[in-house]
């Protein structure tokens, strides 16, 4: 066969796999709902999503080639299916690029089944209240010296809050101890985020349409992605498998801190053959899934305390009646100010970290007499629910009040933690450890500092702009604020603490 021939049976197979693969967008075994929509956009897709709702209601589907969505915009909608038939929904829809890059093992990608059950029973035990004597000391003592490092350098604070979680995450799941300045294992943390957010971007891979794209050879035309998954591939294996090498030769050696790696480690010989395999991806999602709601959320809390200071004061308050300049927050002070957790509610709905939670049916389904077939992404807005005006008045306000039981109207505004980390049995694990993680460090803050807008060189408050990424996980954009010293006694404090955890 000449190459010329050769050329054209590859052409064709390649024909092939696309119509085979667009036939679905044709079949019609029952009425779908409203929308129908060809075209998603790229930039900030949830608040076009939200006007769509407006349009064909808070239930409608939309087609691009070969994949159904169907687009779930209003709370109770999401728990008829995700919560009540959390047994047909509790998995992912197939994405080739994830698989590719060797994501498909971790949580946030499992399909249901026993491996997925598995690790979330690991993730659970580790993360839940029962838990907190074990990584109380450690969330306290990373918190301090995070206060010690705005004392020192708060012109670099973006990157300290970055920074900050895997600090947490990496002593707890690895027994592993960041360096700050130059950390190896941050840097592939940070590029494993990056390769997963490209890797899961809507739209960007053919693949994900048509996955029959897999069988060819890598050297065709538009085959491209191949060699960008398997250099991606081997960066994310170096991530998953690098600190788990740590642990366990800090283990032999006998030189390690207790963590969630090496205490489960030690159950190795009573457990079956895939069980480190099944260690390893656990570890791996619960550092990468276990710092983006934490980062996110404290640069909301920066970007809003320095446009509301009236908020800043009001919670100041409550923290000096409370503790005074003598001694730092701790965990046990949560029950006695309400009003912080009233701003972490505030600030997960007024910008929910991952505004669309997607889920995936294990068979066909029908609701409300509309077909929903086995394999179609089925995603639920959570921004758009956490910005319903008939729920929360004057939604795109930052007004932590709403939630304050002492407010009035503050009743009739539903609780968003009840839906912004998730549904049914692909609700996020860590709700427990990021609610303790938010607190512990805008109690802290609040107490050691005064936030402000930078003053630009006419002494003027240049109040910082309200932006933010666009994507998987959504981030305020960088922007500057000043901070200062709320007490000289506080300062001596924060010296001693963070003496007394090194």
């Amino acid at each position: 066969m000449s190459l010329r021939d050769h050329a054209i049976v590859i052409s064709l197979i390649l024909i092939g796999i696309i119509v085979a693969s667009i036939k679905c967008v044709f079949r019609n075994e029952h009425a779908s709902p409203p929308g129908n929509l060809f075209q998603v956009p790229r930039r900030y897709p949830i608040k076009h999503f939200a006007k769509w709702k407006d349009l064909y209601g808070p239930f409608f589907h939309f087609r691009i080639f070969g994949r159904r969505f169907f687009m779930l915009s209003d709370l109770s909608v999401a728990q008829d299916l995700l919560e009540k038939r959390t047994s047909t929904y509790s998995s992912r829809p197939e994405l080739p690029m994830a698989k590719l890059i060797g994501r498909d093992k971790t949580a946030l990608f499992l399909p249901a089944g026993s491996r997925l059950k598995e690790t979330r029973k690991l993730m659970i035990a580790f993360l839940n209240a029962r838990s907190e004597e074990f990584y109380i000391p450690v969330l306290e003592g990373e918190t301090y010296r995070f206060l010690h490092r705005l004392l020192r350098e708060p012109e670099d604070f973006f990157r300290n809050i970055n920074s900050l979680p895997s600090a947490i995450i990496l002593k707890l799941v690895y027994g592993y101890q960041i360096d700050y300045e130059d950390d190896y294992f941050v840097q592939l943390a940070e590029k494993l985020g990056r390769l997963t957010t490209e890797a899961t971007d809507p739209g960007r891979w053919l693949v994900d349409s048509f996955p029959r794209l897999q069988l060819l050879p890598s050297w065709l035309p538009g085959m491209g992605f191949k060699n960008w998954a398997s250099e991606a591939r081997s960066k994310c294996e170096a991530f998953i498998r690098a600190p788990h090498e740590f642990v366990k030769s800090s283990v032999a050696k006998g030189q390690y801190l207790p963590s969630f790696t090496s205490l489960n480690l030690a159950k190795l010989p009573l457990k079956g053959n895939d069980y480190e395999d099944i260690l390893i991806h656990t570890s791996a999602s619960l550092y990468s899934g276990g710092t983006d709601t934490v980062v996110s959320t404290m640069k909301l809390f920066f970007l809003m305390m320095a446009i509301h200071p009236d908020i800043q004061e009001r919670a100041q308050k409550d923290l000096d009646l409370l503790i005074g300049d003598e001694r730092a927050p701790c965990i046990s002070d949560q029950s006695s100010l309400p009003f912080i957790d009233c701003i972490i509610k505030e600030l997960l709905r007024f910008n929910p970290v991952v505004p669309i939670v997607i889920h995936s049916p294990e068979k066909d389904d029908i609701y409300n007499g509309y077909l929903i077939p086995k394999g179609s992404w089925v995603m639920a807005n959570i921004w758009c629910m956490s910005h319903e005006a008939s729920v929360y008045p004057e939604p795109h306000e930052f007004k932590p009040e709403r939630f304050d039981m002492n407010s009035e109207g503050s009743i009739q505004q539903s609780d968003p933690l009840e839906f912004i980390f998730g549904f049914g049995r692909r609700n996020c694990p860590g709700r427990h450890f990021a609610e303790r993680s938010l607190f512990m460090l805008i109690a802290s803050v609040l107490w050691a500092f005064k936030i402000s807008p930078e003053k630009n060189c006419n002494d003027q408050p240049r109040v910082p702009e309200v932006a933010f990424s666009t994507g998987h996980t959504v981030h305020p954009l960088p922007f500057h604020c000043s901070f200062q010293v709320r007490s000289t006694k506080s300062v001596a404090v924060i010296e001693e603490l963070v003496k007394s955890f090194e």
